[in-house]
């Protein structure tokens, strides 16, 4: 007896479902009471899975679960492979013609993406020492499109900026020697915003930034930093957000010393990279009070307690006043994409050296540091 392979149908009709028995499934040629004792324990001890898929192919379903081989049904027989073919080709073209009604009768779902690719590069090669423009305009992009789906290019732009960040993290130890080589993930920047607090509930940045000290862009040190956004990039300076016991010696320091203060902040190259407004003469007043005004978004409304230990009647009040120690200057976005750009960076970071040695000599001094009354 030619054995032929089991196919199984299932039909549109309600009635009992009937399954095509073959010699193969029994390995061998049978009779029809075998398969009546191989067939019928299974058909009650799954009669409530086969009214189910009674229920199923009402809707149009046509499934069959492969632990369900053993219900068949001596009926069965009556159906070739040849009629089985037809219906479910049948069957599959009603469907299919079902789903295209439907399809036009509902409103299209389709959501149209601005960006499908990945900008050209316009014949600018992307390098390490410097960004390349599609970084900045993806940044200007993802302002306006802050969502999931104008990613796609995040990656060919982060990249640029994590290469861009290794170069400088070299030029920055050259001015600097006491910022080690840390890898780029220890002084960047993640692009994920912290929503938790904040009723923007945007979940990009739309800028890339970076912070270099002692320890990467966390710990207790001051910084060097770098802020890229297109219209708003800057190179900054100093201690961002100073733990208690941090602004506590910074204020002791200005307290006791503020000459110390004042020669540092009066330096001619500080003053005039990163506080600008200053007339040129100006006395060393001036600087102090410009640099206050620098700071001002974080600081005291009013003038320390009369229990704090400091003297409430400070020439320098308004610098004991404040509760973060930064300059900063702005930047065109051209300086970050320019042949000579790390070049141009290391010249604007500069002026900072002291200013940055100077913070850390307080907040973090060394143990052969002086500790000069001036």
């Amino acid at each position: 007896m030619a054995v032929k392979k089991r196919k199984r149908s299932l039909h549109s009709a309600s009635g009992p479902y009937h399954l095509q028995v073959s010699s193969q499934s029994f390995g061998g040629e049978i009779d029809s009471e075998s398969c009546k004792e191989k067939i019928t324990p299974a058909l009650r001890n799954r009669s409530s899975h086969v009214q189910q898929l009674a229920k199923q192919d009402e809707l149009g379903e046509e499934h069959i679960n492969d632990s369900e081989e053993g219900k068949q049904d001596d009926e069965d027989d009556e159906y070739s492979l040849a009629d089985d073919s037809e219906d479910s080709e049948q069957e599959q073209t009603q469907r299919d013609q079902s789903h295209s009604e439907q399809s036009e009768d509902e409103p299209s779902g389709v959501v149209i993406i601005p960006l499908e690719q990945v900008r050209d590069e316009g014949n600018i090669e992307y390098v390490d020492f410097r960004l390349h423009p599609n970084s900045l305009l993806f940044l200007v992009d993802l302002k306006s499109n802050n969502n999931r789906r104008w990613l796609k290019e995040f990656r060919r732009a982060f990249r640029d900026w994590e290469t861009f960040v290794e170069r400088t993290t070299y030029t920055i130890m050259a001015l600097d020697d006491t910022i080690p080589e840390l890898p780029a993930r220890d002084v960047m920047f993640r692009i994920y915003r912290d929503l938790r607090f904040s009723p923007d509930k945007k979940p990009y940045k739309a800028h890339f930034s970076a912070a270099w000290s002692r320890t990467g862009r966390k710990g207790t040190y001051a910084h060097y930093y770098i802020h890229c956004e297109p219209g708003a990039s800057l190179i900054a300076g100093g201690i961002f957000a100073p733990d208690t016991r941090q602004l506590q010696r910074l204020r002791a320091s200005i307290d006791e010393r503020p000459r110390r203060w004042r020669r540092v902040l009066n330096e001619y190259t500080l003053k005039e990279a990163f506080l600008p407004g200053l007339a040129p003469g100006s006395g060393e007043g001036e600087a102090l009070k410009s640099f206050a005004r620098e700071n001002k978004d974080s600081a005291l409304r009013t003038k320390p307690k009369a229990g704090s230990g400091f003297n409430t009647n400070h020439q320098d009040i308004e610098l004991l006043k404040l509760k973060k120690f930064t300059v900063s200057k702005r930047i065109e976005d051209n300086l970050l994409c320019a042949d000579d750009t790390q070049e141009r960076v290391k010249e604007t970071l500069r002026p900072l050296v002291n200013f940055i040695t100077f913070l850390n000599s307080i907040v973090m001094p060394d143990d052969d540091s002086s500790n000069s009354s001036e």
